[in-house]
């Protein structure tokens, strides 16, 4: 898929920001999802899971979000400002039991970018 450069800001939530981007024929919406974070959270993969299913929850009662229509892209961001070495996966299935076969096809699945601010100038 082939995103060309036409975005459009829409909202800003007390969480994130809505951006409305082209992809090929279609738009987009983009949720840019960010948690600024003082102390390394243990939990943090579990966390954005549960903050992208309440944003969900939030656009489908709304009904910004039509039946049959897909859901719109998160991008899940950490902000880490603290002192410690941020030491904890920024994938969930890290922190699931590890289990064998059919089942792993069927745990739930998500990863968040972590942006260390102390590193900041790697990312210019």
């Amino acid at each position: 898929m082939q995103v060309r450069l036409r975005w459009f800001f829409l909202c800003r939530r007390s969480d994130g920001v809505v951006w409305l981007i082209k992809a090929g024929e279609d738009w987009l919406y983009l949720y840019i999802l960010i948690k600024f974070q003082n102390r390394v959270e243990s939990f943090m993969a579990m966390r954005m899971l549960v903050y992208i299913g309440l944003l969900y929850q939030d656009l489908i009662r709304r009904k910004e979000v039509k039946p049959g229509r897909p859901l719109p892209l998160v991008l899940p961001i950490v902000l880490y400002n603290g002192c410690k070495t941020w030491t904890v996966p920024t994938d969930l299935a890290a922190l699931l039991t590890k289990v064998p076969g059919l089942v792993v096809d069927y745990l739930p699945q998500i990863r968040y970018l972590l942006i260390i601010e102390k590193n900041w100038g790697e990312f210019r």
